[in-house]
């Protein structure tokens, strides 16, 4: 949140209106508990300031249509980042990773795999590792998803966007919330696979898979073995209008 008040007061003073009747718009992927930090920032600086998080698509109307000076909203990689008379800023984008027992053959799994695995939809579970081409005693074990919810940012609403196309998740996915806990399920017979933010400090025994946009196709991220992170589609930026 930091980095994001910086980002928040530089474009509060792009607008030219120091602080005084701004109208902030935004991604609703962001949340209510992000709203009410930002109100309360807000505050903090003495800003009448009204903040409403509608989604992307309604912020930027509002923002071409001079209906509000400031917007946090969430662009894909397909979408050309507005210019003039525009201010723009990015400030962050989410990333992921898939997380398998070091044990496991598997290297990499692709989108609608995960979709399969993390999905809530009728039909299309993939329901045992041997639906992902494991062989042996393996391939008849459970898939068990497994997501951590431990740390802040808003990493499962965007995967289930991305991947699911934000469809219920599958009712079976069981939450964790440390390290620890990660380390616990994948170094089990249970047969699981995390969704995680970032590595574990302690990552013996744990690999990160690559993740493909179609099945046999490239990776998204390049050496996932090396760290690399699994960049979700899209990316927060902040925008606001050149003073006239």
């Amino acid at each position: 949140m930091g980095v994001l008040r910086h980002c928040l007061l530089g474009l509060v003073l792009s607008t030219g209106l120091s602080g005084a009747g701004i109208r902030i718009v935004g991604s609703d992927l962001l949340g209510s508990d992000f709203v009410a930090t930002l109100q309360q920032y807000a505050a903090s600086n003495e800003w009448d300031a009204a903040v409403e998080f509608s989604g992307s698509y309604m912020g930027w109307k509002d923002l071409q249509a001079s209906e509000a000076d400031i917007g946090l909203l969430s662009f894909s990689p397909d979408e050309t980042m507005p210019t003039d008379p525009f201010y723009v800023v990015p400030i962050a984008y989410h990333t992921g990773r898939i997380f398998v027992t070091a044990k496991s053959p598997l290297q990499q799994v692709d989108l609608s795999q995960l979709a399969g695995i993390f999905g809530g939809q009728e039909g299309v579970g993939w329901k045992r590792w041997g639906d992902l081409g494991l062989v042996g005693e393996d391939s008849t074990r459970s898939i068990i998803p497994y997501a951590l919810v431990g740390q802040p940012g808003m990493l499962l609403e965007l995967f289930a966007f991305v991947v699911t196309n934000s469809h219920p998740l599958n009712p079976g996915l069981k939450f964790l919330n440390t390290d620890e806990e990660i380390l616990q399920v994948l170094q089990s017979t249970d047969g699981g696979v995390v969704l995680a933010g970032q590595l574990p400090l302690k990552s013996n025994g744990v690999k990160s898979l690559a993740v493909a946009k179609t099945p046999g196709g490239g990776s998204i991220f390049a050496q996932p073995r090396c760290g690399a992170p699994w960049r979700l589609s899209h990316q927060l930026a902040g925008l606001s209008g050149f003073p006239s």
